[in-house]
């Protein structure tokens, strides 16, 4: 369900709420269930759920942020297009399908985040741009041997141009390297357009 007291909250202090929806769970054996492939989402598998969370939304009445497919373009993601039978292009498919079913029921208030693992190389999976509200770029720095290149803000713009940019940064390590990593980062959202 769309919770409604919380994004009431949220937007109460001049913020967008923003949800991910995800689709099925993880069995104890690690593999995801049947209905979270992204052929089930295309098919309607999920579609009773998310009529009533697009109603709920619109009944909301104000802007929402909405991300589904998360990380599709991993093999470990819930709702891979790599993994468990998937393809990358039955992902478009599944993303237009959830859209429709917003759309059918008048929820025109949410701004669709596409957010791949690799938002810079993400051809093979993309929906059309013009499905496309936001562009999520998630950084991670976990220590000085493994953080992500700040250069992919910008990759990420040049791939979707005129797309808003979201950026998400996480420190997981605290070495003192972060501090520098994250000037970086500052430095490459600074000099991209369309950072939201």
């Amino acid at each position: 369900n769309f919770d409604t007291q919380w994004a009431t909250s949220v937007s109460a202090q001049g913020r967008y709420p923003w949800i991910t929806i995800q689709f099925g769970r993880f069995q104890t054996n690690g593999q995801p269930t049947l209905d979270a492939s992204l052929m089930a989402i295309a098919n309607g598998a999920h579609d009773a759920d998310l009529t009533r969370m697009a109603q709920e939304i619109r009944a909301y009445g104000k802007p929402v942020l909405v991300t589904i497919l998360p990380y599709v373009d991993r093999d470990w993601s819930l709702n891979s297009a790599v993994a468990n039978g998937a393809v990358p292009s039955d992902t478009p498919r599944a993303w237009a399908h959830v859209q429709s079913v917003f759309k059918t029921v008048g929820a025109t208030n949410v701004a669709w985040v596409w957010s791949p693992q690799d938002p810079a190389h993400d051809q093979p999976y993309a929906p059309p741009d013009s499905s496309i509200d936001f562009v999520l770029v998630t950084m991670t720095y976990s220590s000085v041997h493994f953080a992500d290149d700040p250069a992919i803000i910008g990759e990420a713009a040049a791939n979707h141009p005129g797309k808003h940019i979201l950026v998400e940064v996480t420190t997981a390590t605290r070495d003192g390297g972060e501090q520098a990593w994250l000037r970086q980062i500052a430095a490459q959202v600074s000099g991209t357009a369309h950072i939201a």
